[in-house]
């Protein structure tokens, strides 16, 4: 057997994940609460369900039906078939929860409507419910929205389809039992939603607000459910107290009915039970009515029937009718000699009924009870006593009040639907209610009772009789409102004592709730003076619960934790003043490596680099290596010390690997700390540094390639720890880059001069030969009128070609000024421009413009001498390809070298040509 622990750590659901969205943790809390709330609910409607049968079978209820069995245990499958999804929300797989709890509350309700009738359009509207409120989760994936839409679809249809189709009879929503089981479905669903809502919607501030909100709505939700049922069953029970006072009614009126019946048949019968007063209403049907003893019988029949009449005093009329329904006697001389062939009590007289009811041939609206008795001869029908009687006395029973309710009426109803006695719409009412409908058109249905609409179309609670004898019914009929009105006032009794109860529930569980967030909140208040730094936050520990239990972990906790800061002020000190220290040091590092990164050159930068750092650092001695370009040597390049001075005039260097401080980081790639110079066998004993007692050399790495060694040297030992390692190494990083930075630009700035050198020189050198080489003209002239060739350079042009420089001369006395501006191509003159003007001055504007023009004048001489060569070299190509070709289409020697020898002298006009091969003797 499982422990009792296995179990509540089964349900116990995981946490939220806080590194989810809002949106996340927000599906997630609304699918735990379901999953925690829903099984529990259905085992309790289980529960309920139960509970109604077993009232229904003791007849606190009216039904006992097993299908209410059969809800509740579909109920507690659904229930225990959620327990599986606890694994699967355990492995945060939310969607998928998602779906099986649809599928299952689906399916929940398809299954209710074959159990349920008239109850198909509410279920489907909770399918249609449900589909939109899981579209409306937001942390719900679009394709489970979907797959839940065309199920929701598939389930609504399968609801519709089944009721339409179920033949056998399902639970009826009219009887109690049913209404029990019914509400309390209501209550649970409305129930289950509220605890969802309580649980995952509402973000309640306080444990103490949800605790009472969750007591509330199950406090509340408990005493509906029970009052709901209370009122049932007493409804039910008040409603059968009155059916058993109806039929207690009715049967008292029947009897009083069938003794005035018996009464009347006694009195009636009195003439027949005597033989000579029917021997002679048998001769007086059969003899002649013209003649003596006729007469004399007719006589005496008739004084003895106004005697019985007068004697009784409940006859209106005593009369007999022969065997073709004419009135041969009748206390009522105007009725004699009338036919009654057509009514009613005739007919029946010739059934052999003896009473029936029936309106007077006088066509009054009084109705009379006839009262027959058949008169035969030789067993053959030949007249019968008639005896009409005015209901009087069965009204009399009819309107006599029991006490049993103020709305109690009983009336007798005819064939004809019509009353006999009088309602309260007065004689004559038509009565078409379900209880005379039983009673007179069923042969089967004598008697019944039941809730129905009256004859004025109000509900009553009614109980009919069938009477054959005199065929009416016997209706008693109790309004019921005045039963429910008076069950209202037991529902409202119950509902004080139960207001009552929830109030004194409700105060119970807000002082529980107190209780329990009580110490909670002073937690939280205690919690807070300890975040704010109040280490003397401390709880009184009285409970022996789980509060107690958290009580005394926080006061340990403060403790430890009070314990604790103190020790860590201390530590915080110390290592603030640690991080003071090397913040500092980092800043002076920044800096350092700020300013080198300025520096215009190598030299500059190491040389303020090594000041920079000796004045922020304070350093007995500074000094910056490189290593030479065969990486055999570190060589001082930078040192602001006299030492260092002397060093760099005596061009210091160490041997990498082999010599110093600087010759071990040099070689390693790793700093290298003398803390006591004394008793350090690296260390290199300069006769200029004798103050050093510890040195450290931090390698200048680019790339994890040393370029170089910055040397530190300090007059106090151990002057260097792994803060000042690591700040320095920092910079020496930084000073690195800045190294190579300055070097790459040296060696730039270099290349890029002989670049422009080569290019300057290749340019002046092409021009010469171009020069050289063309029959062109030296320049040209232009006089106003036209252009003249010249051979020979002016003195002006000349000089400015020399000097690269305008020349600006006035000629004075003739109001002219010559400008002569130099053709500069690469800073290369290539030849010059004179302008001669009519003016004594000229503007700086037109300076500018002239040597704009010589500048576009050179660009353009450039591109025609660079046409020329390439059209020069293309001829030189062509040709060369034409000789190679016309020597290539020859394979004879003799031909190849005769070829040769004309086309090279016709391509060099008066030059020698000669080929000649070598001979073996030559060589």
């Amino acid at each position: 057997m499982m422990h009792l622990s296995w179990w509540l750590n089964f349900f116990n659901l995981p946490p939220e994940d806080t590194d989810v969205s809002s949106r996340e943790r927000q599906f997630y809390r609304v699918i735990s609460a379901a999953l925690t709330f829903i099984p529990l609910i259905l085992i309790f409607n289980f529960l309920g369900f139960g509970l109604v049968y077993i009232l229904a079978f003791f007849g606190i209820l009216d039904v006992a039906d097993t299908k209410l069995l059969t809800v509740g245990t579909i109920s507690l499958l659904l229930g225990l078939l959620h327990f599986p999804l606890y694994p699967l929300l355990r492995q945060r797989r939310l969607q998928i929860v998602a779906l099986l709890l649809f599928l299952l509350d689906g399916l929940g309700r398809v299954s209710q409507v074959f159990l349920w009738q008239n109850f198909a359009i509410p279920l489907a509207l909770l399918v249609f419910a449900l589909v939109v409120v899981f579209l409306r989760f937001e942390g719900l994936d679009p394709r489970y929205k979907i797959s839940i839409t065309v199920i929701g679809a598939v389930f609504f249809a399968a609801i519709l389809y089944f009721n339409s189709q179920i033949q056998y009879a399902r639970l009826p929503l009219a009887n109690i039992s049913s209404m029990a089981g019914l509400s309390i479905y209501a209550i649970i669903i409305l129930m289950n939603i509220l605890l969802i809502l309580v649980n995952a919607i509402f973000n309640f501030k306080t444990i103490a607000a949800r605790l009472v909100t969750t007591f509330a709505f199950i406090t509340i939700m408990s005493a509906v459910a029970t009052l709901v049922i209370a009122a049932l069953g007493n409804f039910y029970y008040s409603r059968e107290q009155v059916f058993v006072q109806l039929k207690g009614v009715s049967d008292i009126k029947q009897s009083q009915i069938g003794n005035i019946l018996t009464a009347m048949d006694n009195e009636i019968s009195i003439p027949i039970k005597d033989p000579l007063t029917y021997q002679r209403i048998q001769f007086l049907l059969q003899a002649k009515r013209d003649n003596f003893s006729y007469q004399f019988n007719y006589d005496l029949i008739r004084a003895n029937f106004v005697k019985l009449r007068e004697q009784s005093n409940r006859y209106d009329e005593i009369f007999i009718v022969d065997s073709l329904g004419q009135v041969l006697i009748s206390t009522t001389r105007n009725n004699e000699k009338q036919f009654y062939t057509g009514q009613r009590f005739f007919t029946r007289v010739l059934q052999g009924e003896t009473f029936t009811i029936d309106t007077p041939p006088t066509g009054t609206a009084s109705t009379s009870l006839l009262i027959m008795k058949p008169i035969e001869k030789n067993g053959a029908f030949i007249g019968a006593i008639v005896a009409r009687s005015s209901l009087n006395e069965i009204k009399a029973v009819m309107e006599t009040k029991t006490g049993i309710a103020s709305t109690l009426e009983t009336y007798l109803v005819g064939t004809d639907y019509t009353s006999v006695t009088v309602t309260r719409a007065g004689a004559g009412t038509l009565v078409s209610t379900d209880a005379t409908i039983n009673a007179i058109g069923s042969s089967n249905t004598l008697a019944g009772k039941g809730i129905y609409a009256n004859y004025q179309q109000e509900a009553v609670l009614g109980n009919y009789a069938y009477i054959p004898a005199i065929e009416t019914v016997l209706v008693s009929e109790v309004k019921q409102q005045e039963v429910v009105g008076s069950i209202l006032r037991l529902i409202f009794s119950n509902l004080g004592v139960g207001f009552f109860t929830a109030l004194m529930a409700f105060a119970i569980v807000f002082v529980t709730s107190r209780s329990i967030s009580g110490p909670i909140t002073d937690l939280v208040v205690r919690a807070n003076r300890l975040a704010k730094g109040d280490m003397s936050a401390s709880l009184t520990v009285d409970r022996q619960d789980e509060i107690g239990q958290l009580e005394e972990t926080f006061n340990t906790v403060a403790s430890e934790l009070q314990i604790l800061i103190q020790t860590l002020e201390q530590k915080v000190t110390d290592r603030t003043e640690d991080l003071q220290k090397q913040a500092s040091r980092l800043r002076v590092a920044a800096e350092v490596a700020r300013d080198a990164t300025t520096a215009r050159s190598l030299d500059e930068l190491l040389n303020r680099s090594a000041q920079l750092v000796l004045d922020r650092f304070d350093f007995y001695h500074t000094g910056i290596f490189l290593i030479d370009a065969r990486h055999e040597y570190a060589v001082l390049r930078a040192s602001p010390t006299e030492a260092g001075r002397a060093m760099l005039e005596r061009k210091h260097q160490l041997k990498v690997g082999q010599v110093g401080i600087v010759g071990s980081a040099a070689a390693s790639g790793e700093p290298h700390i003398a803390l006591d110079t004394g008793h350090d066998a690296t260390y290199f004993d300069n006769p200029l540094l004798p103050n050093t007692r510890s040195e450290m050399g931090l390698p200048l790495k680019v790339n994890d390639q040393v370029i170089g060694v910055l040397d530190v040297q300090s007059e106090k030992a151990e002057a260097f720890n792994q803060d000042d390692i690591a700040s320095l190494q920092i910079m020496a990083d930084q000073l690195a880059l800045a190294i190579q930075r300055a070097q790459l630009v040296e060696q730039l700035q270099k290349n890029l001069a002989d670049l422009e050198l080569a290019y300057q020189q290749f340019t002046l050198s092409s021009w010469r030969n171009f020069s050289n080489a063309a029959q062109n003209h030296t320049g040209y002239q232009f006089d106003g009128t036209k252009i003249i060739a010249l051979n020979n350079l002016p003195t002006e042009t000349a000089d400015v070609i020399r000097q690269g420089k305008s020349a600006l001369v006035s000629q004075s006395g003739e109001n002219k000024t010559m400008l002569a501006v130099p053709v500069k191509l690469r800073d290369q003159v290539i030849g010059a421009l004179k302008l001669e003007f009519n003016s004594a001055t000229l503007s700086a504007e037109t300076v500018k413009l002239a040597e704009e023009i010589a500048a576009r004048l050179a660009v353009a001489l450039e591109n025609a001498r660079l046409y020329t060569e390439s059209k020069n070299q293309a001829a030189r190509d062509r040709l060369a390809s034409e000789i190679s070709t016309k020597i290539g289409s020859s394979i004879n020697i003799e031909n190849i070298l005769r070829t040769t020898v004309q086309e090279l002298g016709r391509i060099t006009p008066g030059a020698e040509v000669i080929v000649k091969i070598k001979k073996e003797q030559e060589s």
